[in-house]
């Protein structure tokens, strides 16, 4: 039989609910423990997928400005050598001496001439081109007069509708 100091009392039975009740706080907070640590890995994680992620971002805008680098590079040379080409003329020209008396005026350069003429030297020339096209590696010949004392010109004046002004084009010297 129990006695009275082994008989259970009101205050055992509070105490077992308490030690009850501190068991299960316990067990929920290791639940709540284990559950946060899990939500830091997954956290770290992503945290360590966000860094690589930047990396790659970072080497990707590296190459995309060295890429626009070259682009500008590319396009300044290309720049320069549009420039280049449009200071050489496209039509050039030449004067050919066929004999003593005639001339062959030849567009030596890579365009087509319109309206070219030839401007008439104190009675030189004979029937010189005027208002001519003549085509790329195209000539025409003319007339040109040396007689007795007069001084031949060292160069005829050529205008065209290509170019801006007139062109002074060397007259070969007839042996």
């Amino acid at each position: 039989m129990p006695t009275a100091d082994t008989a259970p009392s009101w205050t055992d039975s509070l105490s077992a609910l308490a030690t009850g009740a501190a068991f299960l706080v316990a067990a929920a907070a290791l639940v709540v423990a284990i559950y946060g640590i899990r939500l830091q890995r997954a956290a770290l994680a992503a945290a360590n997928k966000a860094v690589e992620e930047a990396r790659r971002s970072a080497e990707a805008s590296e190459e995309s400005a060295q890429a626009a680098q070259r682009s500008a590079l590319a396009a300044e040379q290309l720049t320069e050598i549009e420039a280049m080409r449009d200071m050489q003329p496209t039509i050039a020209w030449r004067l050919e001496r066929l004999s003593k008396e005639r001339v062959l005026l030849r567009n030596i350069g890579a365009e087509t001439a319109t309206g070219v003429s030839v401007a008439q030297v104190e009675n030189f020339l004979i029937d010189p081109p005027h208002n001519a096209t003549i085509v790329p590696q195209g000539s025409v010949k003319f007339g040109y007069v040396v007689g007795g004392l007069m001084c031949e010109p060292d160069a005829l004046s050529v205008t065209c509708n290509e170019l801006a002004g007139p062109v002074l084009v060397e007259v070969p010297h007839w042996p």
